[in-house]
């Protein structure tokens, strides 16, 4: 008798588990945050992120957040102020997400350039590099994946590289858009 009742629950918690894992196919909330706006008719890596998520039916939830302005620190506060995005506050966003794509530091850059010359090259890139690290600390305490993507023309220095090696989050320099979708889709090891 004790062995029909353990097969009966062994039986029900395998039931239930499949009718969980059926229903929470959708996993991956996805945040991008860039200076750029979208209206570049170009296809960039969030395109071909989106489409691949959607197309295997992982994408649970999209959130971006596009202002051409957007300094490090700008973003900085905006978590800690709690910023809305579509009526949700930030930090709700971020505990809930899988991953974050950054593109910014082009206006910290313009900024370093204004305040420091372009001349003390050294100072902006300890200036940037050490923005970087504060924002990474502040996202990393929601336990989520960054991907922190460097255009070309922004230099960061080994402290940062060091940092980002350190822990969970994903340094992509100097790449095009398909081989940053590339790196974040087969970094996401979903099957």
């Amino acid at each position: 008798m004790k062995k029909i009742k353990f097969i009966f629950l062994i039986l029900i918690i395998l039931i239930v588990y499949l009718i969980y894992k059926g229903n929470n196919y959708k996993d991956i909330i996805y945040i991008d945050i860039t200076i750029q706006p979208r209206t570049v008719k170009t296809y960039s890596y969030t395109n071909y992120i989106l489409d691949n998520l959607k197309e295997n039916n992982k994408l649970n939830k999209y959130y971006e957040i596009v202002k051409e302005d957007l300094t490090i620190n700008d973003l900085i506060n905006y978590i800690k102020l709690n910023k809305k995005i579509n009526g949700v506050g930030i930090k709700s966003i971020l505990r809930e997400s899988s991953i974050v794509t950054l593109n910014i530091g082009e206006n910290d850059l313009v900024l370093e350039e204004r305040i420091n010359g372009k001349y003390l090259e050294e100072k902006k890139i300890n200036n940037i590099s050490n923005k970087y690290i504060n924002l990474l600390k502040e996202l990393n305490k929601y336990n989520i994946s960054v991907y922190l993507i460097i255009d070309n023309n922004i230099k960061i220095n080994n402290k940062l590289r060091t940092y980002i090696k350190n822990t969970k989050n994903h340094l992509i320099e100097g790449k095009k858009d398909h081989e940053i979708s590339k790196i974040i889709l087969k970094n996401l090891h979903y099957k």
